[in-house]
């Protein structure tokens, strides 16, 4: 049976190694810092605006690339922190739906 994760707000992250499900903007799009990781990103909601990875395994298991300024249903990714700071990690399971524009002004993050 599958698990059901939670919906929650980007400021609602608080610990590492969860699954979550969420509502996000892409944006803005960082250069890949490795071979791994098939994008990184920093996404954002009316609360907050964390950095998002994409693994290479992911991406090759057909996790799609998201789209800078697009909107997206995040289901099934993975909370991490690292230095102090909260990320998520699209990983081969996250399922990816895009959603109605959220209207988020990048310039604000």
């Amino acid at each position: 049976m599958a698990r059901e994760n939670p919906t929650v707000k980007l400021s609602d992250i608080d610990e590492p190694d969860c699954w979550i499900n969420l509502d996000c903007q892409v944006i803005n799009e960082i250069p890949s810092p490795a071979e791994s990781i098939a994008q990184k990103l920093w996404i954002a909601d009316p609360t907050t605006a964390i950095e998002a990875v994409l693994w290479a395994k992911a991406a090759r298991a057909g996790v799609p690339k998201l789209k800078v300024g697009k909107s997206y249903r995040l289901e099934n990714v993975v909370t991490n922190e690292f230095r102090g700071r909260f990320s998520i990690a699209l990983v081969s399971s996250t399922k990816v739906s895009e959603i109605p524009d959220m209207g988020l002004d990048e310039e604000l993050y």
